[in-house]
């Protein structure tokens, strides 16, 4: 019995110490609020040495909790938890858990009471809260500059386009008044056929009315026929009619694959396309690049329908086709490829010209990098190229040889990703 005794006690005492190793304030007070036990912490925060605490009020050895605690008798007596929150003048922040101890007949009898400061807890919530509103507000701003700089982006394409519309004008402007030429000519030379029909009708009117003799009359007839050449201007008139219909279609293909290049894409209007029709649609525009010095090569491949914003590559197309005609001195060739690899297509433009220096080519895509003179580029093609093809979820790839030539592959997938980030 007495080594019974002597195991509880250590036991008891074991656990006293065990108290005094933790960092949380514990103590035990009796229905008048008048400490019972407590542990170290509680003491040393208290400012009181741990033999003088027991007696003592515990609102007046360290008011953390009010005079007396409110606890509800009806917990106490059921041995419930209540926990309370208070903030001292200092601005430390404790949490107390109080656990009622009843009677075994019932009737509440003392507390204990575990003391949390969570001052630095709350101050890290509170700094993870500035922290979350701050991102928050960093993210709305970084939203804004990115719908800024995706319109600024449009608007550059627009920019580059209208730009390169421009530089092209005097040839467009030329290729147009080929054929305008041509017609012109044609209408006058059918108006002065239309002359001699109305003489020619004249000359059967008059042999109808009779006011001649036949013979006279048709020796009139027949001699007129012969000035005016008849049977050269009936088969003359075919060949001008024809030649002016091909001169108007030429007209009306330049004014409708210039009108595709103007058009301001904000729409994004994604469709599927041929993009072989793109390209030879950006050669007609940019004909009086090539015509002078370069040859154009096709050599098409069997392309599926691409998905794709058609006007935006043929501004890519544009670039690279006016990029190498300029490459070439005279008597070049430029090289059209295309084929299909898996779920990608890719288009080749290749030029036999002066090719790029290789301490320039890791440079190309560099916005308002030229290799031309001051003037005479703004240096933003490639750099336009380089965004739509991305825009597309694309690549676009080069290798140059100076001397030799270059050759530019763009590759772009067959159908936009499905996840609904087509043109992001």
């Amino acid at each position: 019995m007495l080594n019974e005794r002597i195991d509880i006690e250590n036991a008891l005492n074991e656990w006293v110490a065990a108290l005094d190793t933790v960092d949380e304030l514990i103590f035990m007070h009796d229905v008048e609020g008048r400490i019972l036990r407590a542990n170290r912490a509680y003491a040393s925060r208290a400012g009181v040495d741990l033999k003088q605490i027991v007696g003592k009020l515990y609102w007046e050895v360290f008011p953390v909790l009010p005079n007396p605690f409110p606890l509800c008798p009806s917990a106490m007596e059921k041995g419930g938890m209540l926990i309370k929150e208070v903030v001292l003048d200092t601005g430390e922040i404790f949490v107390s858990h109080g656990y009622p101890i009843v009677k075994s007949e019932g009737g509440y009898l003392s507390s204990v009471h575990v003391l949390n400061d969570v001052t630095r807890t709350k101050q890290l919530e509170a700094e993870k809260q500035a922290t979350i509103e701050a991102l928050s507000e960093a993210n709305a701003k970084l939203a804004a500059v990115n719908a800024k700089l995706s319109d600024a982006q449009s608007q550059l394409i627009q920019s580059e386009k209208m730009a390169s519309i421009g530089a092209l004008a005097a040839g467009v402007a030329h290729e147009i008044n080929n054929p305008i030429g041509f017609v012109r000519s044609n209408l006058c030379t059918l108006e002065r056929y239309s002359g001699d029909f109305i003489k020619m009708l004249d000359a059967y009117e008059c042999l109808e009315s009779a006011q001649l003799q036949p013979s006279e009359q048709m020796a009139n007839v027949q001699k007129l026929k012969a000035q005016i050449d008849l049977a050269f201007i009936r088969d003359d008139l075919i060949s001008l009619i024809a030649e002016s219909n091909q001169g108007i279609s030429r007209v009306a293909k330049i004014v409708h694959d210039l009108k595709d290049f103007s058009l301001v894409d904000r729409e994004n209007n994604w469709a599927v396309q041929d993009l072989h029709s793109g390209l030879d649609s950006t050669i007609n525009v940019a004909a009086h690049e090539f015509t002078c010095k370069c040859e154009i090569k096709k050599l098409y491949g069997d392309l599926p329908l691409v998905e794709c914003l058609l006007p935006q590559l043929n501004q890519v197309f544009l670039n690279l086709l006016v990029n190498a005609a300029h490459a070439i001195a005279t008597n070049g060739v430029i090289t059209l490829r295309s084929g299909v690899k898996g779920d990608h297509v890719w288009l080749d433009v290749s030029d036999n010209g002066q090719g790029i220096a290789p301490e320039d080519l890791s440079r190309i895509f560099d916005p308002f990098f030229t290799t031309k003179p001051v003037g005479a580029g703004s240096g933003l093609g490639l750099t336009v190229s380089y965004n739509v093809i991305k825009q597309h979820h694309g690549r676009i790839e080069v290798e140059s040889e100076v001397g030799t030539g270059t050759t530019f592959r763009i590759w772009l997938p067959i159908r936009q990703p499905s996840d609904g980030s087509a043109g992001a």
